[in-house]
């Protein structure tokens, strides 16, 4: 059993809480060895300054380093593989893009622009999480395309800077959410049909077609993947309150999960020891 609590802020903290808005994307909560967190914060912009920056926190210690001195609109952060940096997508006008920072802090480096549509009160500002491959050649990312209108996801090569479209689903209106399982043979995101409707799907790689594991009603809002590989749990918005559930891959089976809270996303530790689960106004929650 995994279970977590919080309330205005991100749970799995060894019980602790950071107070003010906290947002973690994918598996980026938890470094590779599950020994720290990493997160997003508002709570310490300085005087007269609003906005979140990127800290990270080890496990069983009240020390916060802050990695950015750039408050943000919103930051979706995630590990390097090795545990020595991590990515982040930055919403912040005509600097939102994605960059990256050592994990024990310096200076940090702009990977690449992007054009995502931002709104704080929209469901749309949860496809700003990415997700760097086991391997630590791709960053996974949404972004809007000059000639496009709706997001698509893109591989980023860590190497070249360049980025490549990854194959379009069938009946995708809009992509997002995406997220590399722990072997790295498969890329996991949420297709947007409407409003109303997404699928998940799984993208075989380096080469395949995507393939839909199942289709769900609501507005997802996070998804990452169980250490095995087999299951995956993911969060989203019926139009009243937020549902945490988790997919079987092999068969395309859901099981809802118990808790209570919104605007969930989520981290699982590499153990499977801690879920957590960053929102405001979450109070419980546990995976059976």
């Amino acid at each position: 059993m995994v279970s977590a609590s919080a309330c205005e802020g991100a749970g799995g903290l060894d019980g602790r809480s950071v107070y003010g808005s906290v947002r973690t994307g994918d598996r980026s909560g938890f470094s590779p060895d599950g020994s720290r967190i990493a997160f997003a914060w508002n709570g310490d912009p300085g005087p007269g300054v609003q906005g979140f920056d990127l800290y990270v926190k080890a496990l069983g210690s009240e020390t916060l380093l802050r990695l950015t001195r750039h408050p943000s609109e919103w930051i979706s952060p995630v590990w390097s593989p090795d545990g020595t940096q991590i990515a982040f997508h930055r919403m912040d006008g005509a600097d939102t893009g994605i960059y990256v920072v050592s994990a024990l802090g310096g200076p940090e480096r702009k990977l690449r622009s992007t054009r995502m549509p931002w709104n704080v009160f929209s469901p749309l500002k949860n496809l700003t999480l990415i997700s760097w491959s086991p391997d630590g050649k791709w960053i996974a990312f949404a972004d809007v395309a000059p000639e496009e209108e709706h997001t698509k996801i893109s591989l980023l090569s860590t190497e070249t800077m360049e980025s490549k479209h990854i194959p379009i689903g069938p009946m995708c209106v809009s992509e997002g959410l995406p997220a590399f399982s722990h072997d790295g043979r498969y890329l996991a995101y949420w297709c947007f049909r409407n409003e109303y409707q997404a699928g998940l799907y799984s993208l075989p790689l380096p080469v395949g077609k995507p393939r839909m594991i199942a289709p769900i009603r609501g507005f997802p809002v996070g998804l990452t993947w169980l250490a095995d590989d087999a299951q995956l749990i993911y969060s989203l918005w019926n139009g009243s309150s937020n549902q945490l559930g988790e997919f079987t891959i092999a068969n395309g089976s859901t099981k809802q999960l118990a808790f209570a809270g919104n605007d969930m996303q989520l981290a699982v530790s590499p153990t499977l020891s801690e879920l957590a689960i960053s929102g405001v106004s979450v109070t419980s929650a546990e995976y059976l």
